[in-house]
């Protein structure tokens, strides 16, 4: 259980981290497509400030990301420290070693907490394409009134 789901929230987050990335650009080239528009009408190219939605997208996808590589690593560590222990400790812990024990418990600490650090990943990654949208939703608006300011200028 612990690698299936290791891998299945790695897959979700990068998935994610890409969506966010591919939005990122899109709003870059929303930025630029603007000024090359605006200079070639000939006017003076006005730039939207950077919004702090923008400045954010990028700590908050990375934070998402390393959370969920965290996860990763502690999922694939929790499953091979069970399977290294012997199942005769696993059916009658009473007969199971110290370093058995302690195994069996990392094991159930990690379960124990590890979905709910893997969904606050995925939850910041999520919060990063929600940033992006709000980022390229008033660039978008600028971009259209700025068009509309030059042409009823000409």
């Amino acid at each position: 259980m612990q690698v299936s789901g290791a891998f299945l929230f790695l897959g979700m987050g990068l998935i994610l981290g890409g969506i966010t990335t591919t939005l990122v650009n899109v709003a870059r080239s929303l930025r630029d497509a603007g000024h090359d528009v605006q200079e070639s009408l000939g006017a003076q190219p006005v730039q939207l400030a950077k919004p702090l939605s923008g400045k954010l997208t990028p700590h908050v996808m990375l934070m998402g990301v390393m959370l969920e590589v965290a996860a990763f690593v502690v999922g694939i560590l929790a499953a091979t420290t069970i399977g290294g222990v012997s199942p005769a400790s696993l059916a009658d812990p009473s007969t199971a070693g110290a370093g058995d024990i302690a195994d069996i418990g990392f094991v159930r600490a990690a379960s124990a907490w590890l979905p709910g650090l893997r969904l606050v990943g995925l939850a910041l990654i999520l919060t990063s394409v929600v940033l992006t949208l709000i980022t390229i939703q008033p660039s978008i608006r600028f971009q259209g009134h700025r068009v509309t300011e030059l042409a009823r200028g000409a």
